[in-house]
């Protein structure tokens, strides 16, 4: 949602998730790649993740190496995401809004490859984020591992404010669909983008058919009734499992628990049969995952 507002400024091209760049930097770091600009490019063309979400088949265009991998990394990475710009029509562009989730955990790497990025680390309820996650074929599959997941994510983005002040925001969801003009003023000052009132609501990501089923909502005006919307979705003892291991980081973060944290205590029938299920979810969520990037990767053939 926030990707698709700030897409929507003047200047800006907001593109797919990439977490082929990770991959693509982890390979630089372990010397599995050369500095040499067609393996960069066969390097993200192959990656199936980039061929069922990006949907386009990028050229070699660049020829010549800087001499140093990440930078030619970089200006490969930019020729891509012109390209795409172009099939969607969003050139020419000045920033790239990137909305991949696994940022906040790579932000080092991240500010080799572009020495001038920005950051916003987007902090919500975290019972909201696993009655978002749980029913997806990606990420924890019990609430348990949910409590988990989130401490630690938010967790890597508020070290990352701590030691990048000047290049990390951090801005909360629930200030994002309750008050959208005002915090999207206050990224956009941040970001160097102009804020303007087409963002809010913005819709510009075109959903692929890969993330359409859990970007539903994505291009819709923003709703303050979603910041509740996860307790109609949790059980209490959901809530209480989860309250069990974030209830503290909730706190922190500005956001009441709701269970007593000694009330009903996690027993081990309660590990039993969280990892049972968690292990079930695990296996179905692989095939699914395996059959929808085949899909679409077969769709864009």
């Amino acid at each position: 949602m926030l990707g698709s507002a700030l897409g929507a400024a003047d200047g800006a091209i907001v593109t797919h998730e990439s977490h082929f760049k990770i991959a693509l930097l982890q390979n630089i770091e372990s010397n599995r790649i050369d500095s040499s600009a067609a393996s960069i490019y066969d390097f993200v063309a192959r990656n199936p993740k980039f061929k069922a979400v990006w949907q386009i088949s990028p050229t070699a265009r660049i020829s010549e190496s800087s001499g140093r991998t990440i930078e030619t990394a970089r200006q490969v990475l930019f020729d891509i995401v012109e390209q795409y710009a172009t099939v969607v029509g969003r050139a020419p562009w000045s920033v790239w809004v990137d909305h991949s989730p696994n940022n906040v955990r790579h932000i080092c790497d991240l500010l080799a490859l572009c020495p001038d990025a920005k950051f916003i680390h987007l902090v919500r309820d975290g019972r909201a984020i696993a009655a978002s996650v749980l029913p997806l074929d990606w990420g924890p599959n019990d609430i348990l591992s949910a409590g988990k997941w989130w401490v630690e994510q938010v967790g890597h983005g508020c070290a990352a404010e701590l030691r990048f002040p000047d290049r990390v925001i951090r801005v909360r969801y629930e200030d994002l669909v309750s008050d959208p003009e005002t915090t999207l003023g206050r990224i956009c000052e941040f970001v160097g983008l102009p804020f303007s009132q087409k963002m809010v609501g913005g819709n510009a990501l075109a959903i692929p058919s890969y993330t359409k089923k859990q970007h539903l909502l994505v291009g819709s005006a923003p709703d303050p009734r979603r910041i509740s919307a996860w307790r109609a979705k949790l059980s209490n003892r959901e809530v209480e499992l989860f309250e069990h291991h974030a209830g503290d980081m909730l706190k922190i973060l500005g956001y009441d628990r709701i269970s007593c944290p000694w009330e009903h205590p996690l027993t081990n029938l309660d590990k039993v049969l969280l990892g049972l299920r968690s292990a079930i979810r695990t296996l179905a969520n692989r095939r699914k995952m395996r059959a929808r990037t085949a899909k679409a990767i077969e769709t864009r053939a």
